[in-house]
């Protein structure tokens, strides 16, 4: 899981947007509840 995590991350990076990261957050915790923290 880690491994398909960082890929992920690897593939948000060159956007650098904030709402690609706030995206691989809920995808990394598979909680949509993530946008609030």
């Amino acid at each position: 899981m880690a491994m398909s995590d960082n890929v992920f991350h690897v593939i948000v990076q060159p956007d650098a947007s904030p709402f690609s990261t706030t995206v691989a957050e809920i995808v990394s915790t598979g909680n949509p509840n993530t946008v609030g923290s």
